[in-house]
């Protein structure tokens, strides 16, 4: 039975693996994807730490190689700050989600405004950028928010349903 659990766990995170690289070549708003909440939801529900760590990383460059995108530090770096915060609680919840979703925001467009010859390199240009990703962060805090909370609930009744069935 113990065999049964674990092939259940390994199957759904490569479902969920799937679901985030679909969720991000689907014609779907900008940043409204699924990612952030996958890292929260690997880390406190997956087994196997390492791919807690690994499946949005993976998700990203995977779907980044369909698109035709080369691979960005911004994408990568916030998730993987993510991802040690992810470590540090123990539920999903709106402020979790809330909180996962502002660091991502601050240290992906951090990132922009170091990098790019977009924005002047001043206080007024790191606020300048913040200020032109608002609609971008406003897309990622929804998804994130409707993603955890439907992955923790999904995966609780389920869960429940499971250790139901092999105690009865």
């Amino acid at each position: 039975m113990l065999k049964n659990i674990n092939n259940i766990n390994r199957n759904l995170v490569f479902i969920i693996i799937f679901f985030g690289i679909l969720s991000r070549i689907l014609p779907l708003p900008p940043n409204f994807s699924p990612v952030i909440a996958i890292t929260l939801f690997g880390s406190l529900y997956f087994k196997d730490k390492n791919l807690a760590f690994i499946a949005p990383i993976s998700i990203i460059l995977i779907s980044d190689l369909i698109l035709g995108f080369v691979p960005n530090i911004n994408t990568y770096l916030p998730l993987i700050f993510v991802y040690f915060f992810s470590r540090k609680i123990n539920s999903i919840g709106v402020v979790n989600l809330f909180i996962a979703s502002l660091i991502f925001f601050i240290t992906s467009n951090f990132g922009v405004w170091i990098l790019s010859n977009w924005y002047p390199k001043s206080f007024t240009g790191l606020l300048m950028c913040y200020e032109a990703a608002l609609p971008f962060f406003r897309n990622t805090l929804l998804s994130t928010l409707l993603f955890g909370l439907l992955f923790k609930v999904s995966f609780e009744r389920t869960s429940n349903f499971i250790i139901s069935k092999i105690n009865s």
